[in-house]
């Protein structure tokens, strides 16, 4: 299984996503759905920062089929591209994510936490495979950028 997307779109035009199936035998029934999330940045009254996910488009695939073996499969998808209007980065969680970072290097699990608070913010695509009650996930991340009068980055 691969998932495949772009690494850039521009805001307001469609990208593509392709997912590539090769299962070695055939297999029944199979579910496929992508999803296109953005998760941001938000500040909350107590002055923490919270991070949270909003599903801003989600297309069924494949609801129940079957895929021969040995052959390749593509399902595609397509998603307009949405306008950067997220926070996906912030100041007080890159600087918990670089005094992590630091303390990384006694403790290994700090390290990990410092990595995954640099990566929560952007927008994902996931494509989500689930065979029986088997079920898997892939995300891939788009950054999203609008030019006009300034520039805008997502």
């Amino acid at each position: 299984m691969r998932l495949e997307a772009p690494e850039t779109a521009r805001s307001g035009e469609p990208f593509e996503v392709a997912l590539t199936l090769v299962p070695y035998d055939r297999v029944f029934p199979v579910h496929v759905r992508f999803t296109l999330v953005d998760n941001f940045y938000q500040h909350a009254s107590d002055g923490s920062v919270q991070t949270r996910t909003r599903r801003l488009d989600r297309q069924v695939a494949m609801f129940g089929e079957a895929l021969s073996g040995r052959h390749t499969h593509v399902l595609k998808a397509l998603f307009p591209a949405p306008f950067p209007s997220t926070r996906h980065t912030d100041v007080i969680a890159e600087a918990l994510a670089s005094l992590l970072g630091v303390l990384g290097w006694v403790v290994p699990g700090l390290g990990f936490t410092a990595r995954n608070l640099r990566q929560h913010g952007g927008y994902f695509v996931s494509a989500t495979v689930r065979v029986g009650w088997l079920r898997r996930t892939f995300k891939r991340r788009v950054i999203t950028y609008f030019v006009g009068t300034d520039l805008y980055v997502g």
